[in-house]
């Protein structure tokens, strides 16, 4: 029963814990890991969890790939302001690892940044899900 939203308001007493989310995904980037020698990467993807619009991060060792073909996914995507977006809803499970601070696209009225939070997983399995009602 523990979501992405009550462990990103407790992170201190549900680190380490396995939760599910549920949302639309925004994007998975392949993320360099070490010096940049070799091919050792993860795959870092940001979902906005269904209905509480939580921002969450998730990191996978693997590319994500259907459970019944075990093909990689193929995601549907769109293009906007010449970004790459991903169309699909997924259902993750994974383990939260901290909430993050980072400068959001947006100031308050004095020009000072505005900082967003984030909850951080770490997830094995990501399956692709209708959109829900």
């Amino acid at each position: 029963g523990l979501t992405a939203d009550r462990a990103f308001l407790k992170p201190e007493e549900h680190r380490g814990e396995v939760l599910s989310c549920t949302g639309r995904l925004i994007k998975i980037y392949t993320e360099r890991l070490g010096s940049g020698k070799g091919e050792d990467f993860v795959y870092l993807g940001i979902l906005q969890e269904q209905s509480t619009n939580r921002t969450v991060w998730f990191y996978m060792a693997e590319k994500p790939v259907d459970p019944v073909t075990r093909k990689p996914i193929v995601f549907n995507t769109y293009e906007k302001g010449g970004q790459e977006y991903y169309s699909d809803w997924a259902r993750l499970n994974g383990v939260f690892l901290r909430q993050y601070r980072y400068p959001s696209q947006f100031d308050d009225e004095k020009g000072n940044a505005v900082y967003a939070r984030a909850a951080v997983l770490f997830v094995k399995d990501l399956r692709i899900v209708e959109k829900p009602e």
